[in-house]
């Protein structure tokens, strides 16, 4: 399994790699786990390769001797990408990741997480079946981005940082298989990569549910919204939440959790002060799982303002905790939540006093929030579940090695050098 950011931290992609990684070993496969910087956790039983990156972005502010820092070729590529502008990680992981395989073979299949870079097809070229995850198109990222600009430099920052899906719409096309995690990404990836739609396979994926259950003695609090944001970009959508925070906040003593970080934290502030709501919501950053679960378990409604999701973790781990949600109707949380209305409510996209108004009737009947969190439990459990994942993805690896012409037992038994590079 290959992934150009591991870490849970850093987003789904790393919850992604971390699961799905355990439940197949769990299953009886041999998992290796190629990585670069921020690297993930991985369990017991799962092999981790670190590969050196550079891993500047996240070190903006330091002062970087680019004569100790770059070693190669492709750290240089790496190094004066960042100095233009450019977002070049995934490409420069995926080469770093082609040599380590060129010296460490051995393996039945390679799994990518969403780098779609040019070093897989070199890694095609090896012989190896090569498929990858794609959790939504990252083109929708970029449009919503550029819609909310305010200035043409900013807009031209934007194309120059998403130059790379290029790269990765060249790259998808030559593959023979893509798994995404809801229908709602087959639809927007095949149009936006153009990748024919038989090319697809849908792997809903989900939570452990033994690791995201209601806290023992945790008690809800009457008023309080739970919103978990992986990041502050358009496409999350806090700020329409925030017109709906205003309108809640003219009726009742509302409070606002939100988990994770104001990307502009004075704009953000501003924009709190100008609806008089800056007392009525906090930001929690990176909680660790346990602090994740004892948030969930204290709120009295999650709330998904997200203008598009592949699949949207954040609901499903909500619903495991017996949290009913409240979210638009955008990407694949109608999939995720239904639209029955049983485990949670949706609304039309963008339409804020309707997000208001499911919130507040949650707020006001405690009986049918707890009923929703028990049914969005029981959804979760029978449709959402990592080792159902795992099981999956494993019988679409032996459809890929099949089509390849590789027999069952392939390389099954061949040594598999799990130490650092």
């Amino acid at each position: 399994m290959l992934t150009y950011r591991g870490n849970p931290l850093s987003g789904g992609q790393g919850v992604y790699i971390r699961n799905l990684s355990r439940e197949l070993q769990q299953l009886g496969h041999d998992v290796t786990v190629i990585s670069g910087p921020p690297y993930p956790d991985v369990d017991d039983g799962v092999d981790l390769v670190r590969l050196r990156g550079l891993d500047l972005y996240a070190r903006i502010g330091e002062r970087i001797n680019p004569f100790r820092e770059v070693k190669s070729p492709i750290d240089l590529w790496e190094y004066a990408a960042v100095l233009g502008g450019f977002f070049e990680e995934p490409a420069t992981f995926s080469l770093r990741a082609y040599h380590h395989l060129q010296r460490n073979n051995g393996f039945d299949i390679v799994h990518d997480n969403q780098s779609l870079s040019y070093g897989l097809l070199a890694i095609q070229r090896m012989g190896l079946p090569v498929v990858a995850t794609v959790h939504h198109p990252i083109q929708i990222d970029r449009d919503l981005e550029l819609a909310a600009a305010t200035s043409w430099q900013e807009r031209f920052k934007l194309r120059r940082w998403y130059s790379f899906l290029f790269m990765q719409t060249i790259v998808a096309r030559r593959l023979p298989m893509l798994i995404t995690p809801s229908n709602a990404s087959i639809g927007t990836a095949h149009k936006a990569l153009g990748v024919p739609r038989d090319r697809f396979r849908l792997v809903y994926i989900g939570v452990d549910g033994e690791r995201f259950k209601r806290a023992a003695g945790a008690r809800r609090h009457p008023a309080r919204l739970l919103i978990v944001n992986s990041a502050d970009t358009p496409i999350k959508g806090l700020a329409h939440l925030y017109g709906a925070i205003e309108e809640l906040a003219c009726t009742r003593p509302i409070e606002v959790q939100v988990v994770g970080t104001p990307r502009d934290r004075d704009r953000t502030e501003a924009e709190l002060r100008r609806r008089n709501i800056q007392g009525r919501v906090t930001f929690l950053g990176k909680l660790d799982h346990d602090q994740l679960v004892h948030a969930y378990s204290t709120a009295t409604v999650a709330v998904l303002p997200s203008l598009y999701e592949g699949f949207g973790l954040p609901a499903v781990e909500a619903m495991a905790c017996e949290l009913p949600v409240v979210a638009y109707d955008s990407g694949a949380l109608p999939e995720v939540i239904g639209t029955d209305g049983v485990a949670g409510t949706l609304v039309r996209r963008g339409d804020q006093p309707a997000l208001a108004r499911e919130i507040a009737a949650y707020l006001d009947d405690p009986a049918a929030a707890a009923r929703a969190g028990r049914a969005g439990r029981e959804r979760v459990l029978q449709h959402f579940t990592w080792r159902k994942a795992a099981r999956e993805t494993a019988a679409l690896y032996e459809e890929v090695r099949d089509a390849n012409g590789q027999s069952a037992n392939g390389r099954r038994g061949e040594r598999r050098d799990g130490g650092h590079s």
